[in-house]
């Protein structure tokens, strides 16, 4: 299959269909940010099915669950169609997809390939034991591109809790659907990675799937996906503004400059003490704040210099806030005494820290019979977060697959855009000043020491204890905290 991404998509449906709200916009990029889980797999949908050339997805977690098999349903009825589907998966996140995916393989128009593959296909783990550098470094990027002519970069991984699929466990994150000339250096991207001999076809790496098993991986994904599950998921996704707005041609795009920012395949082959191209290009294209830095970070882990840093900014009277996970709402516990330790510091010198609440932790109601309705979650009741996203000075906006830690510095390959746009910038200022101020725990110091204000409840007092922590989980955290494991996180 061709190593280049398709060029002869001029007179696709997409291309028609975007070409006059282009060219309204020379040389600006049209953005719609989704921060919906629905609405995320809605458009996805709509895009697979319009597609006509080409199909390139690049994941770095794709689930063997209920979203997870309707898209790679979507992604066979695409290739049925004579569409052009390269799949671009990291190895280490596909767990139970291995034969659906060496199956796929063998239809006509799909390749799949995997990104730093084990050598163990039964027992992957094995790899952090003998061979950890290499092992230890994973493709992080996420892009989803359609007949080069339409692209979605983000957070966002494919799967139920990524999609608002399921009652627990979801994720609070964000991605961008973007039409214009960023999608042509997405695509670009995405080719680098494809050509690149990390990445490996599946069908070297294992015999074909027997018919037999064929017959029952069709057998237990058609049940899957015509389930109860499945129909009631799909009456909600089919429920959804956007997709009336679609139908409408009712897009509102934001027109801006956008720029991709982007490692190199090879960052997974480099020394870990060696950041990447994108770090620097973010550097140099965002350079040093002197009014306003808001983070949204999934893992954030400033380490001591990062810390610094930000801890400099502030009291240089830059106004810097950061949105996190708490420990109780974090999916990576050991996440958290990366940040624990700087939290101190930070604070101390002005910086502003939210951390998301527990997904079971309800505010405290003192007034039970006359609610105000001022209170609402940032985000799906129950989600973690796991968007990644920051503001710099109210006039550009990054959104991406870069976490605010070292592993996304230093170890993961990532990808994201920079989006000149006071509009944009301006509401995520907006959210830190309203929705996330209403509905996080503060961070504060009361008489020195860390305290904890809700700000969901009907009279927030400081609360001297980190909520939804033990005896036992504050201990652990403070043992973390010594060892020397930043690098990892």
């Amino acid at each position: 299959m061709p190593g280049t991404a398709a060029g002869n998509t001029g007179l696709s449906t997409l291309r028609l269909g975007v070409s006059q709200k282009a060219s309204e916009h020379p040389g600006r990029t049209g953005i719609e940010l989704l921060n919906d889980g629905r609405d995320a797999f809605a458009i996805r949908k709509v895009l697979l099915e319009s597609a006509e050339r080409s199909i390139d997805l690049q994941y770095y977690i794709w689930h063997d669950d209920l979203t997870g098999n309707l898209m790679l349903e979507q992604v066979r009825a695409a290739a049925a169609r004579g569409v052009r589907v390269r799949l671009l998966l990291d190895d280490n996140g596909i767990a139970g997809l291995d034969d659906v995916l060496r199956w796929m393989a063998d239809l006509p128009n799909i390749e799949v390939r995997l990104f730093n593959p084990f050598r163990s296909r039964r027992f992957k783990p094995l790899d952090f034991l003998f061979r950890f550098r290499r092992a230890n470094r994973r493709m992080h990027s996420k892009s989803f591109t359609v007949d080069n002519q339409v692209t979605i970069v983000g957070g966002r991984n494919i799967g139920d809790e990524y999609f608002a699929a399921k009652r627990e466990g979801m994720f609070a994150d964000l991605d961008a659907v973007c039409i214009g000339p960023v999608v042509q250096e997405v695509s670009d991207c995405f080719d680098r990675f494809w050509n690149s001999p990390l990445a490996v076809p599946i069908d070297t790496l294992g015999d074909a799937v027997a018919e037999t098993r064929v017959r029952k991986l069709k057998t237990r994904i058609n049940r899957l996906t015509n389930g109860s599950q499945s129909v009631s998921y799909g009456k909600q996704v089919a429920e959804r503004p956007m997709l009336e707005r679609i139908e409408r041609g009712d897009i509102e795009l934001t027109w801006a400059p956008v720029q991709l920012v982007s490692d190199p395949p090879e960052k997974a082959l480099g020394a870990r003490d060696k950041g990447g191209p994108l770090l620097d290009a973010l550097t140099g294209i965002i350079g040093e704040p002197t009014k306003e830095l808001l983070i949204v970070s999934a893992y954030f882990v400033p380490t001591k210099v990062g810390a610094n840093a930000l801890a400099g900014m502030a009291q240089r009277g830059v106004d810097v806030r950061v949105l996190t996970n708490s420990y109780a709402s974090t999916d990576v516990g050991a996440v958290h005494a990366g940040y624990a330790k700087h939290r101190k510091l930070l604070v101390e010198a002005g910086v502003r820290l939210f951390e998301v609440p527990a997904p079971q932790d309800e505010p405290k109601t003192a007034r039970k019979f006359v609610r105000t309705g001022s209170r609402e979650r940032a985000g799906p009741p129950g989600s973690t977060l796991h968007a990644k996203a920051f503001s710099v000075d109210g006039t550009r906006l990054f959104v991406g697959s870069l976490n605010f830690d070292p592993r996304s510095f230093f170890l993961n390959t990532e990808l994201g855009i920079v989006i000149d746009s006071d509009a944009l910038a301006t509401q995520m200022r907006a959210a830190f000043d309203d929705t996330i101020a209403r509905n996080t725990y503060r961070v504060v110091l009361d008489g020195g020491e860390l305290g904890w204000i809700d700000a969901r409840d009907d009279d927030p007092v400081v609360e001297r204890v980190e909520p939804g922590t033990s005896f036992a989980s504050r201990m652990l955290v403070r043992i973390l905290e010594r060892f020397p494991i930043d690098w990892l996180l």
